[in-house]
């Protein structure tokens, strides 16, 4: 998929920022040289879980906002940081909260072999847009429990609605 028109308008939107677009070669480069102590989860780790590991990664190295490239912006974001009361006040990240889900939309997760029986959060952290400064103490906390659960979930449990590899 080509999303030349989203980065562009990541740049147009916000002509004072940098765009940075990571390629898989650079983001082995930085798993091995400044996460060693993780190089081992890179073999066991699915494809979707490098990314969120990736993206962690990234963030507590270099700091700045990360966006996945399905993330398409809509006002520049100075504004939105502005806009939000974190312009001007000390944070180490901002993170975004995704839609709240009726207990009865988040039902249906139960069944997933990897939920043992229990739904998810009808309240959720989105991970495709996150902002951080440079070694962020909460990056350094989900990073710790993400490779924790590449670690320690049974690749069985990614069997969604009969579908494997679909965390």
């Amino acid at each position: 998929m080509d999303y030349a028109d989203t980065i562009a308008a990541w740049q147009r939107i916000n002509p004072a920022w940098s765009v940075k677009v990571w390629n898989n070669a650079e983001v082995k480069s930085l798993w091995k040289t400044k996460f060693p102590q993780y190089k081992h989860i890179w073999k066991k780790a699915k494809p979707i879980q490098r990314a969120d590991l990736a993206r962690l990664m990234i963030l507590l190295e270099h700091g700045g906002l990360y966006a996945d490239l399905d993330c398409i912006p809509s006002s520049p974001i100075d504004s939105m940081l502005d806009d939000a009361g974190f312009r001007f006040v000390v944070h180490d990240a901002v993170l975004c909260l995704e839609d709240d889900k009726s207990p009865e939309q988040m039902k249906p997760t139960a069944r997933w072999p990897i939920r043992h029986g229990v739904p998810e959060y009808h309240r959720r952290v989105a991970n495709y847009v996150i902002w951080a400064k440079p070694g962020a103490q909460v990056l350094r906390d989900a990073l710790e429990l993400a490779v924790h659960r590449v670690e320690t979930t049974d690749e069985a449990y990614y069997h969604v609605q009969g579908k494997q590899g679909v965390p």
